[in-house]
């Protein structure tokens, strides 16, 4: 299941998610392929139930600078000005360069420049899982590797070849309608890569002049959509007997992954505001509410979240003022198995739990990505997926020793 986070509402996401689940966690859980094919998984929504605004954001002051002007509404103006630009061409008398880079850092760096070729939601998960595994079949597994501009194109043109038979595990066969020529070639992404590797202080410098600058609207509608989901939230979450909406959807859609496969795991993975839900629902709203008392969550996920800025604050529900440093969080009623954050150092809203909760598994994840992209990095990444399977295959032999 995936529970997404602040400023979420429309659902163009939802096939790039899904995939990369589909790929990468899903046969952590299943014991075969096709078992692994048949895993359900659930996108809860609660976008429709967070902050409206009454005045469509007016209150935002007027945006007067050249070029930026648009007469489209605030949502389609933040998605546009919060796009990746595109790199500049890179001069065809530097010399050839070679970097240093571990597979996982050149993948997320490839994933970053298949953004800027136009690809999006399932078709994009395909192509970045492709270039992924070519990532790992063509470099040294463990530490760094001499990355070029040869082994680059060798890499593309690799995760190319594997992209048809990549494109039939997820769909059971390619599309009907579907042949060589309606695939967006990844040759470009070579080149955008090495431009990227050649200059990344001077396009970070350059994002973060515009934002500032130029893009004050934007950054803005981000921030009051965050702030205003938050404020909803904790305004209307409810009590145990009587649930805000937000909470009763997330653990309807619990109880009905529960109910409907029983017999599998139960997968939750949170992004950013989603995690303090979950948080929530764990400790207070499930041990306390008879209809959802059975419901336990095998393997939770928490990306980008603020669950330890909010305990530290005591805005949970369960929250004890009396908890504080040097002493740690012992969760009671917790009806989570497993728990594994995930933050960025170039992510600004994401935080550590580790200080704050005892035996919490905190991991450190590198986007590499400017600050206003970071915050959504972990979802487009393989890398992260990736660990996730990982971290649930640790965590099914972990128990299997001590049984």
């Amino acid at each position: 299941m995936y529970l997404h986070g602040v400023a979420i509402r429309d659902q163009t996401f939802v096939p790039m998610i899904t995939s990369f689940l589909r790929h990468y966690v899903a046969p952590a859980i299943a014991p075969t392929a096709e078992d692994a094919h048949r895993v359900r998984i659930i996108v809860a929504q609660w976008g429709g139930h967070a902050v409206q605004f009454a005045w469509n954001h007016t209150s935002l002051p007027a945006d007067d600078t050249p070029g930026v002007k648009s007469q489209k509404g605030m949502p389609l103006r933040v998605t546009d000005m919060l796009k990746l630009r595109q790199s500049t061409p890179a001069s065809e008398n530097v010399a050839p360069l070679v970097w240093s880079l571990s597979a996982d850092q050149l993948s997320s760096v490839l994933s970053a420049a298949l953004k800027q070729i136009g690809l999006i939601g399932g078709q994009y998960a395909t192509s970045a899982t492709a270039l992924d595994s070519a990532v790992r079949n063509l470099v040294t597994k463990g530490g760094v590797s001499a990355i070029d501009g040869a082994l680059l194109n060798r890499i593309v043109s690799h995760a190319e070849q594997l992209l048809p038979d990549l494109e039939r595990s997820v769909n059971g066969k390619l599309h009907a309608d579907s042949d060589e020529a309606d695939h967006v070639s990844l040759s470009p992404v070579s080149s955008l890569t090495e431009q990227t590797l050649r200059s990344p202080g001077e396009q970070l410098s350059l994002l973060a002049t515009d934002m500032v600058l130029r893009f004050r609207p934007a950054i803005d509608a981000v921030i009051t959509n965050f702030i205003g989901d938050v404020f909803v939230y904790l305004a209307k979450r409810g009590e145990a007997e009587a649930p805000g909406q937000i909470i009763t959807d997330f653990l309807d859609a619990l109880l009905e992954a529960k109910q409907s496969q029983a017999a599998e795991p139960l997968v939750v993975l949170s992004h950013s505001m989603g995690g303090q839900i979950v948080y929530d629902c764990a400790t207070y709203y499930i041990p306390r509410n008879p209809k959802y008392a059975n419901i336990t969550i095998d393997y939770w996920v928490s990306a980008a979240s603020q669950v330890g800025l909010f305990e530290e604050m005591k805005l949970f529900k369960c929250s004890n003022p009396a908890t504080r440093a040097p002493q740690k969080v012992v969760p009671a009623h917790w009806h989570v198995r497993h728990w594994y954050n995930v933050w960025d150092p170039h992510d600004i809203l994401s935080y550590e739990t580790a200080p704050i909760f005892y035996g919490a598994d905190d991991e450190r994840f590198e986007s590499d990505l400017p600050i206003h992209l970071a915050h959504f990095g972990y979802l487009s990444s393989p890398v992260f997926y990736r660990r996730i399977g990982e971290k649930i295959r640790i965590a099914q032999v972990t128990a299997s020793s001590q049984t």
